[in-house]
């Protein structure tokens, strides 16, 4: 009924290339499963280096179990069962005794260098697409930039985003290009050449825009995780080398999600050019912490500054990466003026992705797995859990701003696991679905401007057209013989005519203003996106999305655990 494939050969190409290197890992840190056809390796598939072989593609856990049908798979401990995953033993997974079924992805996943990013010194990412700055194909339409969490799996990352871009159905499958980042540290044995972090910190200091290693360099010079990101961002914003790209997406689950919305908040918008060639999204995907905009926390049901007592010698709680009170790196520190950054944060347009089992505390409820949750004292000011963070804080951002910004999706039964968050309805849409009605932060305003200009000049139109109309009919019913008059004034024929004529005109006149009113209110641009509310109740038709209760606060149940940051 089902097989599971890790291969002995498999392992033994890694340790080949291993040893080559002089005990260096290669760049290109995947396995190469083995052909099913003897005769050739022409169908050989390339892998993440911590996925499972199928038959037809990767599944994005190791040891997993691949199921009949080609196209899924489910972890260690289950097994495929219809449209999704059952635990084998259902006392050893008491909060997820099924899971959704995982996509098999498929290589192949060739690495890049974006040149000389400081020095002389390269930088390692994975791209379907060729070099970013001199791409393969020019014709793209829609781009996605994944960023890893803290494992530095960008292999991982890379594979399911190009199974997410199969799977959407906003843009042609060749008209999507996929890049996904690998902010390397020590441990991974760079090569020569190339720029790495430091690795002192499990999490990954690049999240924060931190330097990297003066070491990786002959010179000593650094650069940040966020010029990085600003460099590739603003390769996709040429309109010579891209002509035809519309949409620009950066991703991060987890640390990747700690990492995007932090950029999202004090990039430099260097990508955005003079011009607004691009829109550009931000998904934050089940992130830890977020930095806030102001000292304030929710506290007991309430947005107020924690008392001392409250602190409980916390000092930092409001300190770079958790708030703006200091302790910058260079890239934020160089960079705009802290209350420019807020208020330029509204006018991005951000995606805040939860995964709606992404519940679990070990310190709250002991035997769970919460898959690396922070829980210094800084982290827990923002909440409980990841699930409870990221529906804290998008409301704080709405109470900060006092109108609605930014957009919120729970994605349903699925945890701690960026494949099963990426893929699933919700995600696909956060990631892909095409809307440019709200641009970054050098652009956005200027469109929102434009818009509402727009929008005032029609509505005056519109009004004086109505008030011509209403003194046209005014002045027709005063003309008119008492004798064709209804009882009640209105023109209406007949033996009534009741409630017609110049009364009705009037009630159209007022009902026409209340509506002009609703439209060019201060919240009339932001209301009117298609990305106000994602969808994120259960759908029958999707396999991600069946399965155990909704959320509560009052509940805490253990995600299941994808095994990789």
């Amino acid at each position: 009924m089902m097989r599971v494939r890790m291969t002995a050969a498999a392992v033994a190409v890694v340790l080949v290339l291993f040893l080559s290197a002089g005990g260096r890992s290669s760049v290109n840190a995947t396995i190469t499963c083995p052909s099913h056809n003897t005769s050739t390796t022409a169908d050989a598939l390339e892998c993440p280096s911590g996925s499972t072989c199928c038959d037809n593609g990767c599944c994005p856990s190791s040891h997993a179990v691949c199921c009949h049908d080609g196209k899924h798979c489910c972890a260690h401990g289950y097994h495929c069962a219809g449209s999704r995953c059952e635990a084998d033993d259902v006392e050893q997974h008491p909060y997820m005794p099924w899971m959704p079924l995982y996509n098999l992805c498929r290589g192949p996943l060739p690495t890049q260098r974006l040149k000389n990013v400081v020095d002389d010194t390269d930088f390692v990412y994975f791209s379907d697409n060729g070099d970013i700055e001199r791409p393969d194909r020019s014709g793209i339409r829609m781009a996605v930039i994944v960023v890893h969490g803290a494992a530095r799996n960008a292999d991982e990352y890379f594979c399911s985003m190009l199974e997410a871009a199969a799977l959407q159905s906003h843009y042609p499958r060749n008209s999507v290009a996929v890049f996904a980042p690998w902010f390397m540290e020590p441990q991974d044995n760079p090569p020569d050449g190339v720029v790495y972090w430091s690795g002192a910190d499990e999490n990954g200091v690049w999240r924060s825009g931190q330097e990297s290693e003066p070491s990786a360099t002959k010179t000593g010079a650094t650069t940040s995780s966020y010029a990085i990101l600003d460099r590739m961002l603003k390769a996709l914003n040429s309109t010579h080398t891209y002509p035809k790209l519309q949409q620009v997406t950066l991703v991060g689950h987890s640390s990747g999600g700690q990492t995007v919305q932090r950029y999202a908040l004090t990039q430099h918008a260097l990508h955005l050019g003079s011009g607004l060639a691009r829109a550009f999204r931000y998904v934050v995907a089940n992130p830890s912490s977020y930095c806030y905009l102001d000292p304030r926390r929710w506290i007991d049901g309430d947005l107020v500054i924690p008392t001392e007592e409250q602190l409980n010698n916390c000092d930092n709680y409001n300190m770079w990466e958790w708030g703006l009170d200091g302790a910058f790196p260079l890239y934020v520190a160089n960079g705009r003026p802290v209350d420019t950054l807020k208020q330029a944060y509204a006018h991005q347009h951000v995606v805040y992705l939860l995964g709606g089992n992404d519940t679990c505390n070990e310190d709250l409820e002991p035997g769970c797995q919460s898959h690396g949750l922070e829980k210094t004292c800084m982290d827990m000011f923002e909440g409980r859990f990841r699930l409870e963070r990221g529906q804290l804080y998008f409301k704080f951002v709405q109470a900060f701003f006092k109108r609605p910004v930014h957009n919120i999706s729970v994605v349903p039964n699925v945890g701690h696991d960026h494949t099963l968050a990426f893929q699933s309805t919700q995600g696909l849409a956060a990631i892909f679905e095409p809307g440019d009605d709200v641009l970054g932060a050098a652009g956005g305003g200027l469109k929102q401007a434009a818009n509402v200009t727009l929008a005032v000049l029609a509505s005056a139109v519109v009004v004086a057209i109505l008030v011509g109309i209403y003194r046209n009919l005014k002045r027709k019913s005063a003309l008119m013989p008492s004798s064709l008059l209804g009882p009640h004034g209105g023109s209406g024929g007949g033996g009534g005519g009741g409630g017609g004529g110049t009364n009705n005109s009037s009630n159209t006149l007022h009902s026409a203003l209340a509506s002009v009113s609703q439209h060019t209110g201060s919240g009339a641009i932001m209301s009117s996106s298609r990305y106000r509310q994602l969808k994120d109740s259960d759908d029958d038709h999707d396999e991600h999305d069946a399965g155990s209760q909704p959320y509560t606060v009052s509940s805490i149940r253990q995600p299941f655990v994808d095994r990789d940051d």
